[in-house]
């Protein structure tokens, strides 16, 4: 099986075989037919408050930039305000209360939620999506799929601790460690992978 990275402009290829997206996910999913994607694999930002650079061959220049710094926008406003009624913006709000209305946490969460809405009405009814997290917000993340694709759609979750050399000898947890959650589209769909 082979993997093609496609331009951004260029969305009907996507639906010609496998595709790898490195961007934004959301412009590439409203292109998308609705239920016609088996496999979503999403390593969004993790909510971690930094900038990220990457340099990617041996001409030592910046070739890609992320800011996981996030605060409450006139952008996240207005979409926060056309979300459509229903469990994830129920739990929006909730997020919203618990955190103390519009904080850079509940910003995360209005940009991921609205990812998360495109990814199910795109993913197949037999197809599965893994979420790659952390502990920044993973908590928030695992309540917003729950709200998306229900409760009884989780799956499993898989962890796995990164050793760096540090945490020898540590008495607490180290925080390099991963979460991708992994849900069924549908009630009683099982998919192993």
């Amino acid at each position: 099986m082979q993997t093609k990275l496609l331009a951004l402009d260029d969305y009907s290829k996507y639906l010609a075989g496998n595709a790898l997206v490195c961007s934004d996910n959301l412009d590439v999913l409203r292109n998308l037919p609705d239920r016609s994607v088996d496999l979503i694999y999403a390593d969004p930002p993790f909510q971690s408050n930094a900038n990220y650079v990457a340099v990617f061959g041996d001409k030592g220049h910046v070739d890609a930039q992320l800011r996981d710094i996030w605060k409450w926008t006139q952008d996240t406003e207005w979409t926060f305000r056309r979300l459509p009624h229903g469990p994830p913006l129920d739990t929006l709000n909730g997020i919203m209360l618990q955190t103390g209305g519009r904080p850079p946490k509940a910003a995360y969460c209005v940009f991921m939620g609205r990812r998360l809405m495109e990814m199910h009405r795109a993913l197949k009814p037999t197809g599965s999506i893994y979420l790659h997290c952390d502990y920044h917000a993973g908590h928030y993340l695992r309540l917003l799929l729950d709200a998306v694709f229900g409760v009884e759609n989780f799956r499993n979750e898989i962890i796995w601790l990164r050793y760096d050399g540090r945490s020898k000898g540590s008495q607490h947890s180290p925080k390099s460690w991963g979460c991708p959650s992994r849900l069924a589209s549908v009630c009683g769909q099982v998919c192993i992978g």
